[in-house]
């Protein structure tokens, strides 16, 4: 019979064994670095835009921020994106090949998750294709299924936005500054070194 200290030092034997032959994992993991684009959107949904680049590389270049704010705002317009609150983020990463947007539902609860791509085109590729990355009507919808929702780097923005989201929901106990706390939500970024 084996006791359930014995199971586990052989499951994290048999983990650590697999990590270190599996060829998915990466021989090194950059850290990354989150910065302020701005607040974007229609009349209908305003977003926190957050572009985000391998630690000590420069912010991405304006032409593709603009190319995928303007497909954002298109999604927006033909209802792709819906919001009943009116808010959200979004992430810009792997040098604009990935936009990761999140709408706040009416409660704790992303309403909608919605990740975009260019099928097949690597990070390196986009580097490499400035053409490419600036025609953001290429980019559709990614199935996160078997993905994820976040890459673990995009989870310290999450994580910060989800309190943020907190606070502005929970002025609602106070009978007065929901304005002042909605400007507040929208002014306070992350910005930095993410752990």
């Amino acid at each position: 019979m084996i006791y359930a200290e014995e199971f586990h030092s052989l499951r994290l034997e048999a983990l650590v064994e697999k990590l270190q032959d599996d060829e998915a994992v990466p021989a090194s993991c950059p850290a990354r670095q989150v910065y302020k684009i701005g607040v974007t959107g229609n009349a209908a949904i305003l977003f926190k835009f957050y572009g985000m680049i391998k630690q000590g590389e420069p912010e991405l270049p304006k032409m593709i921020v603009n190319a995928r704010e303007k497909f954002l705002v298109q999604k927006l317009a033909s209802r792709e994106i819906k919001s009943r609150t009116g808010a959200g983020f979004a992430i810009l990463s792997n040098n604009g090949a990935s936009l990761t947007v999140s709408v706040w539902g009416v409660d704790s609860y992303p309403h909608i998750l919605r990740v975009y791509g260019y099928r097949g085109c690597s990070a390196e590729q986009m580097r490499k294709d400035h053409i490419k990355s600036e025609k953001a009507e290429e980019m559709e919808r990614v199935d996160i299924q078997d993905k994820g929702v976040y890459c673990m780097w995009e989870i310290d923005v999450a994580r910060h936005e989800s309190r943020a989201w907190r606070e502005y929901l929970q002025s609602f106990q106070r009978s007065s500054g929901r304005a002042n706390s909605l400007q507040k939500y929208f002014d306070d970024f992350y910005e930095g070194q993410l752990l």
